[in-house]
């Protein structure tokens, strides 16, 4: 006989119960004190679902839905699988919790449909909602093909996962930047000519991040009238669909791609550029606190270095905080409103897919086509792209040089430096931050200055 019980550490109602053939188990529930009347239903299913199932296989091939979960994540890690990550994460914090203690063969439609009507209780997004409901369906799936189940748990009523859509209708029109928010970004003296550069890739080819983190200097390749970059890779792994596809250079970006790679990938990163550096790799420190870890220097960056950098770069520059991931839906709608056609767009921004229409499969839009089409976006007159391309280059602002002084600055910021050699600071000459070292058992604090080009202000066309 199974018990439901509180610990003192956890917030959450615990049990206990015979697993298949006799096994122990114990775990946490996924409700609260209160909810035991719950606890309790759930727990007899569980043990009518082991005293039905249990005595028909012996117990080492009934695996619990976590065992399986285990192995099916390390496999699909090992097959260089794009979605691992949002899959293991999917399972540990939605899935696993709920059902995890399951005997894999027991999952029933009534265990996802409780799981999802937990989940909306917990006001969480529709399309949320769709991918945890996706990940266990590959799972089960995967079983099905290894004659583990016989029947997918996950097939339920459409129902049951609410209306599909934005958790907030009113979101994705104001997820675009205006023309003057992006020439700010990218040109704003206070931010290092390294993330300038990796914003001016996102802008102006339509990039996911993981494309434009994965990109490789020998995927600039000649060609007329604009050059082009060969998108073969996200971080580490293919793309999306597992298709390549090449996207024309933009003008400006193309000038900018010329003087970073001339100068300023040096200057950043730490020496000349060779065919397999990225184009865009975490720049070497250039001092701070210590107190966080920096990457090393030509490393590629993480969707979560860029993500904390990105948000803090927003609000520096002020402007209102949205996605990274906006930075494409900002290139598609204005490409657009320069008067770029649709159809011309969409093999720029993606890949072929199985879902378009027949026709479209014995459609090629032209090179020089496509390049027109990523051309005529133009934020600011192409005029001045050669003026523009000097400011994203250029070395100013307050993150360039530290040292450590052994008195405070008369003149000095508000800003504490959080990551060595990456965070930008404002107003004024200087940034300080204390620093503490070890020696002999002794700590000793000692003070970094990080020294600020003079900002001649923004960019103005």
């Amino acid at each position: 006989m199974g018990s439901v019980y509180m610990r003192n550490d956890s917030p959450y109602l615990w049990w206990s119960y015979s697993g298949p053939a006799g096994k122990r188990v114990a775990g946490r529930t996924p409700y609260r004190k209160g909810q035991e009347h719950l606890a309790r239903r759930a727990l007899a299913e569980i043990e009518a679902a082991v005293a039905s199932r249990g005595a028909e296989l012996p117990e080492e091939q009934i695996p619990t839905l976590a065992e399986y979960a285990d192995g099916w994540v390390k496999s699909r890690k090992a097959r260089g699988l794009r979605s691992w990550r949002d899959d293991e994460r999917h399972l540990r914090v939605h899935i696993l919790p709920r059902l995890g203690q399951l005997p894999l063969t027991v999952v029933s439609k009534a265990h996802v449909k409780e799981m999802l009507a937990a989940l909306r209780q917990q006001n969480k997004a529709p399309r949320t909602l769709r991918n945890i409901l996706s990940t266990l369906r590959m799972l089960y799936t995967d079983a099905i093909d290894e004659e583990l189940v016989e029947h997918d748990p996950c097939d339920v009523h459409p129902k049951h996962l609410g209306p599909a859509g934005d958790k907030d209708p009113e979101w994705r029109s104001t997820a675009v930047y205006s023309r003057d928010e992006l020439v700010q970004l990218i040109s704003h003296p206070e931010l290092p000519p390294d993330r300038r550069v990796l914003y001016v890739m996102a802008f102006f080819t339509g990039l996911r991040l993981g494309e434009v983190a994965g990109l490789r200097w020998r995927h600039v390749q000649d060609a007329e009238p604009l050059a082009r970059l060969l998108i073969a890779h996200s971080y580490g792994g293919s793309t999306k669909n597992d298709k390549t596809r090449e996207v024309p250079i933009h003008p400006l970006l193309g000038l900018v791609l010329d003087g970073w790679r001339a100068q300023g990938f040096g200057e950043a990163i730490g020496w000349t550029p060779e065919l397999d550096d990225f184009i865009v790799p975490s720049p070497r420190s250039r001092g701070g606190n210590g107190s966080h870890r920096h990457r090393k220097a030509g490393t590629m960056r993480t969707k979560n270095q860029v993500g904390k950098r990105f948000g803090r770069d927003l609000e520096l520059v002020g402007i209102r905080h949205r996605r990274f991931h906006d930075s494409r839906r900002t290139f598609i709608s204005l490409a657009q409103a320069d008067g770029a056609q649709r159809e011309h767009l969409i093999p720029v921004t993606h890949s072929s897919s199985g879902s378009r229409a027949a026709f479209d499969l014995y459609t090629t839009i032209p090179w020089p086509t496509r390049c027109k089409a990523v051309a005529t976006f133009r934020p600011v007159p192409p005029s001045n792209y050669s003026s523009l391309a000097g400011w994203i280059l250029a070395e100013v602002g307050c993150y360039a040089r530290c040292y450590v002084a052994e008195q405070v600055p008369e003149i000095t910021g508000k800003n504490i430096v959080e990551a060595p050699g990456v965070e930008s600071g404002v107003g004024g000459r200087f940034s300080t931050c204390v620093v503490s070292s070890s020696t002999g058992g002794v700590h000793e604090k000692s003070l970094v200055v990080r020294v600020c080009h003079q900002s001649p202000g923004a960019y103005s066309p």
